[in-house]
């Protein structure tokens, strides 16, 4: 996936588990509001989900907020 943008292969890991896509995305395919995104350990907002490139050794994470009080 040298290149591709996360938003890419974020869809190509929905192309290859369909039912991944309404837990990941909204309605305008958008990452959903409680994900959070990281590259190599650091957060990516959200504007750059299509705009930064991927090398090979790049780690995506994803994690739910949580809230509580």
């Amino acid at each position: 996936m040298n290149g591709d943008s996360i938003q890419s292969a974020l869809a190509t890991l929905v192309g290859l588990y369909p039912g991944l896509g309404v837990h990941l995305f909204d309605e305008s395919v958008a990452l959903r509001p409680l994900l959070l995104c990281a590259r190599n350990g650091v957060i990516v907002e959200r504007r750059n989900l299509s705009a930064l490139a991927l090398g090979d050794a790049d780690e995506i994470l994803l994690f739910a907020s949580i809230a509580g009080g």
